[in-house]
């Protein structure tokens, strides 16, 4: 998304150069959705996460 600013960038260790960003996406967002539903639950000003505010760096390609 051009001109907006992720809240938070997950970017991958060792031993998953084969996955992609959109891959890594589809494995950890729902897990980061979560625990932040879970913190909301002691405080809910923290505010959900939007669409664009989860992005994922992608590099394993430059070890390919």
């Amino acid at each position: 998304m051009r001109g907006s600013m992720s809240r938070v960038v997950v970017v991958h260790g060792v031993g998953r150069q084969l996955d992609t960003a959109e891959t890594l996406l589809a494995e950890v967002e729902p897990a980061l959705r979560g625990g932040v539903g879970l913190a909301l639950r002691r405080d809910p000003t923290l505010g959900r996460f939007a669409d664009a505010d989860i992005a994922c760096a992608g590099y394993g390609d430059l070890f390919r």
